[in-house]
């Protein structure tokens, strides 16, 4: 049943690729990121818990060659199988862009059956003002989220979605198949609204977790 189902997804993925390739050429890139998170204190009463949570991300686009820095931090929910990360946070780019963060992470451990979990990322990006302009620039959004089965205790396979995007452009949607293996996890996402539209991108990600 597992081996049908990944085989399913891949076809279905290249079918969605091939037909999407078919009015536009296809570029590639690779990405890395390296994530570091945990937990501070602890508040238990019965099955809730509630600590404050720090998390570090350090992102490189092998295609463009340009790197980013995240860092989040606020309370962390978890009651049961639900955890909620109400977090504010702080975005840098080597040219000296920088955006303070709102973004509010959902997580369900268990979706239907034990084996399913489903996880939801938004972040709002609130621009500072421009060096000397005094201007702003407009709101922007990141949507991230996973749905992965457990396979086994170390294994995990689904499907990725993100969407980078502003109130006034649609921006830029990928999908594709991931899988994690312990700390690290790979992604293959589509991207078929790029920044050129006559180019659609196909992404590698890696991602290690400290």
């Amino acid at each position: 049943m597992r081996n049908t189902a990944l085989a399913l997804s891949a076809v279905l993925f290249l079918c969605f690729s091939t037909s999407s390739a078919s009015a536009k050429d296809v570029t590639t890139t690779g990405q890395v990121m390296l994530a570091a998170g945990g937990g501070v204190g602890n508040f238990t009463a019965g099955q809730s818990q509630v600590d404050i949570y720090l998390h570090g991300t350090g992102f490189f686009d092998m295609g463009s060659g340009t790197g980013m820095l995240f860092g989040y931090f606020g309370p962390r929910f978890k009651i049961e199988n639900t955890t909620v990360h109400l977090l504010t946070g702080l975005f840098l780019t080597p040219d000296g862009g920088t955006s303070v963060l709102g973004s509010v992470w959902f997580e369900q451990s268990k979706v239907f059956t034990d084996q399913l979990g489903w996880f939801l990322e938004f972040d709002t990006y609130f621009p500072m003002p421009t060096s000397g302009s005094g201007e702003h620039q407009e709101l922007q959004y990141y949507l991230y989220s996973t749905l992965m089965h457990s396979a086994t205790e170390n294994f995990k396979w689904g499907l990725v979605t993100e969407h980078f995007f502003s109130a006034e452009e649609w921006g830029e949607a990928a999908v594709g198949p991931g899988f994690s293996v312990n700390d690290l996890m790979f992604w293959v996402g589509y991207d078929f609204t790029p920044a050129d539209k006559k180019q659609d991108m196909i992404i590698f990600r890696v991602c290690y977790n400290l």
